[in-house]
């Protein structure tokens, strides 16, 4: 009934939630494939994938409830949102979370409303939030820890995540749509992951639901939280940089880009602790390295054709290296903010990126990690450095800054 309520009524989508056929095809193809995962993690996973499928009923379900009683959220608008766009390990959740200070501006996203994209959801937090207040119980900060534990402490240190800090839109695709490179973590097969990782492969029809419920799930955002603000997401899914500039009229684009001799180790180091965690196994490291330098070679040749090589307006589109941000963020965000036209001295989001930058630092020092060497990984800094060449002289990081 639900299901003839959301086609006849709503004009939508029977199952919302449902994983692309494409995703769901290569999921089971590569769990059903030789490539040495042990055997009793293939059936957790397969479990696992098979009620999420199953369950496509209850969220469709749960989807209804937002669209009866919160449907306003569907008329919330897009002006001129904002996309941060990079390579794993390249500074992009520093930058999205700096960028995310100017709360007079942006609304980002959080983790859970990503992976739970339910408004009455929320709203039911938000009331546990209030009631933590006024009778000192810990409700969220226990959701909140349950979260840290379950990410790991190797995760936390590269990328801390707690229940209000802006999250990046990986999560959703990952999670909702079995697509996006980030589900490599959640399903770490390097047979497959050409098949769910990018979007290219998906049909037409796949790729506009998947726009269309992403498009959903920003709403339910501006609904509960944006006040007038406007969208700021962040994501390492170039794929979707072309379908956002038409989805999206206006918007504007970030990318920030780093020497791949520093990314690869990086990301190798996130992407394999993380996948340990979620599921219980890891790649042998040969076959992770291998997987994460062909994501590399795809990544790079899409991120010069729509930052550097296309036709594209300079005004909306911009590209920053790490080092530099990393060093001189008032500055950078200064430069940034006068490509786009925008005021930052004087404001609130330049007094509070200025008392943020003791505690940015403070975390790193606290959280402080190595990565493995290249050696470790078994290349070379020449190898890398020539494998992707056309590449590193396209973008300027020759002298790696």
């Amino acid at each position: 009934a639900n299901s003839i309520f959301r086609v006849l009524v709503l004009g939508d989508a029977a199952f919302p939630m449902c994983p692309p056929r494409t995703a769901i095809i290569a999921r089971f193809k590569g769990l059903l494939t030789d490539h040495g995962m042990p055997l009793r993690t293939k059936i957790l996973l397969s479990l696992k994938s098979i009620f999420q499928l199953v369950n496509q009923g209850n969220n469709a379900l749960l989807c209804t409830i937002d669209d009866l009683f919160f449907n306003a959220y569907r008329t919330c608008q897009f002006v001129n949102p904002v996309f941060i766009v990079g390579g794993f390990r390249t500074g992009s959740t520093t930058l999205h979370r700096v960028l995310a200070l100017d709360e007079e501006r942006y609304v980002s996203p959080r983790f859970l409303e990503l992976c739970m994209p339910f408004i009455w959801m929320h709203y039911l937090l938000d009331a546990f939030e209030w009631f933590d207040k006024k009778t000192g119980t810990e409700i969220t900060l226990t959701l909140e820890r349950a979260l840290q534990a379950g990410a790991g402490p190797d995760v936390m240190a590269r990328h801390p995540m707690s229940l209000k800090i802006a999250e990046e839109c990986d999560v959703f695709f990952s999670t909702v749509c079995w697509s996006g490179y980030y589900a490599i973590t959640l399903c770490p097969l390097a047979e497959t992951w050409e098949g769910f990782g990018g979007i290219t492969h998906f049909s037409e029809g796949e790729k506009a639901h998947m726009a269309s419920l992403y498009r959903r799930c920003m709403q339910k955002v501006l609904f509960r939280r944006g006040k007038g603000r406007t969208l700021l997401s962040k994501s390492h899914l170039i794929d979707c940089m072309d379908m956002w500039a038409k989805e999206f009229p206006g918007a504007k684009f970030i990318d920030i880009i780093r020497h791949p001799r520093d990314v690869v180790p990086s990301w190798v180091a996130l992407a394999q602790p993380a996948a340990s965690m979620l599921i219980g196994w890891k790649m042998p490291l040969p076959a992770a390295v291998d997987a994460h330098l062909k994501f590399w070679d795809v990544f790079y040749a899409k991120e010069r054709l729509f930052f550097k090589d296309g036709k594209c307006d300079k005004s909306s589109r911009a590209v920053l290296k790490f080092r530099p941000f990393v060093k001189e963020q008032i500055s950078t965000m200064r430069s940034l903010y006068e490509q786009f036209g925008f005021s930052f001295d004087g404001t609130e989001f330049q007094r509070r990126l200025l008392a943020e930058q003791a505690a940015m630092k403070a975390y790193k020092k606290a959280h402080a990690y190595e990565n493995p060497t290249l050696e470790e990984l078994g290349l070379t800094d020449e190898a890398l450095s020539s494998r992707y060449d056309a590449y590193i002289k396209a973008v300027g990081l020759e002298d790696r800054k």
